[in-house]
């Protein structure tokens, strides 16, 4: 992963969000030169099976210690159910929890979080 991070890093791509499973790493760029992406893509396929997926948004709920309050993850997915979820960190920052949605979703995405952690009570 440091090898894949540097390989972004001499290409100037800014890394927004890396996730982690037994068998892939998900890196999330931030948009770049698309000459300096692809270039970047072919070093990174030379350490292992590198894609490149266009049109996701992040799309994130931040508060202060927002990742210890029990039952936030479930109500985060349950607010979104309808909307196609690519990727999720959760827990990987006290302050944040994080999830991946096609761009044109993601106002949908901002507007179902907000009316479930902000809406007004009674009303």
């Amino acid at each position: 992963m440091h090898q894949a991070i540097g390989i972004l890093k001499e290409h100037r791509i800014g890394v927004d969000l890396i996730l982690t499973s037994r068998s892939t790493i998900t890196i999330v760029i931030d948009n770049g030169p698309a000459q300096e992406v692809g270039e970047a893509l072919k070093e990174l396929n030379a350490l292992g099976e590198a894609t490149l997926k266009r049109g996701l948004s992040k799309v994130s709920l931040v508060g202060k210690s927002v990742s210890s309050i029990r039952g936030i993850n479930a109500r985060i997915l349950s607010s979104v159910k309808d909307l196609s979820i690519s990727a999720v960190s959760f827990g990987g920052s006290e302050n944040s929890e994080s999830f991946l949605v096609k761009q044109e979703d993601a106002e949908k995405a901002i507007r179902q979080l907000h009316r479930e952690f902000f809406k007004h009570k009674g009303k």
